[in-house]
């Protein structure tokens, strides 16, 4: 599957389009979910992965909470922004998930997945890939996610406030509390700030190549007269 966004248009007219584009979540309360299992969650991580990395709309079978699911969209958004903004195209896109920990608690049972991708961009003459270790939280009692956190990702870090996520992600099985999710609002606030970021970066990446052609091209010799 090839994912291509425009980028000749106005930004703000940009980011509408990219916005409206990105994955769209299903909410728990818009379909029949099966209900919690392993073999669902494994089938919804590698979904979720696909509508982050290519803005596809795959439907959940779990039931996740508000904050999970805003969580969810905003990292899609984010994601198809960075795409766009530096013309990332993937072709091939394969991914996975499979258990490698479970952590039984009083009213949660915490999951640590791993996440592993393969795709290829475009133009490049070899295969990329990544492997991500993923917290999940499920309420035992009516089998909704509550909690979800992707290690050394820099979205999750910014909604979690963190720069250290592999000790982050070690520190949240290992607590009594049953998520670190922040609340829908925060969550949006820090979106707007982490766009903020993301756009400010670009602008100042493509100040420093303008300055590099203008300094490359002032060194040009000049041509005999």
């Amino acid at each position: 599957m090839k994912i291509k966004r425009k980028t000749a248009l106005p930004l703000l007219v940009a980011l509408l389009i990219i916005f409206s584009q990105c994955a769209v979540f299903v909410s728990a309360d818009d379909v029949k979910h099966t209900g919690f299992s392993k073999e669902n969650l494994q089938e919804d991580l590698a979904n979720i992965y696909r509508n982050i990395e290519l803005g596809e709309n795959n439907e959940l079978k779990c039931k996740y909470s508000e904050d999970v699911m805003t969580y969810l969209e905003n990292k899609a958004m984010t994601s198809g922004l960075v795409n766009d903004l530096y013309d990332i195209e993937m072709l091939d896109f394969d991914v996975n998930a499979r258990e490698i920990e479970e952590d039984d608690e009083t009213t949660v049972t915490k999951f640590i997945y791993c996440v592993e991708a393969t795709f290829r961009y475009v133009g490049a003459s070899e295969d990329s890939g990544y492997a991500a270790e993923v917290m999940v939280a499920v309420n035992k009692d009516n089998g909704e996610i509550v909690d979800i956190f992707e290690s050394m990702n820099a979205f999750d870090e910014a909604i979690r406030d963190t720069t250290d996520s592999t000790q982050y992600i070690r520190k949240m099985v290992s607590s009594d509390a049953d998520t670190t999710m922040p609340d829908k609002s925060s969550i949006l606030e820090t979106t707007d700030k982490y766009v903020s970021d993301v756009l400010k970066q670009k602008r100042k990446n493509d100040v420093n190549i303008d300055d590099v052609k203008e300094t490359t091209s002032s060194a040009q010799p000049r041509a005999a007269t």
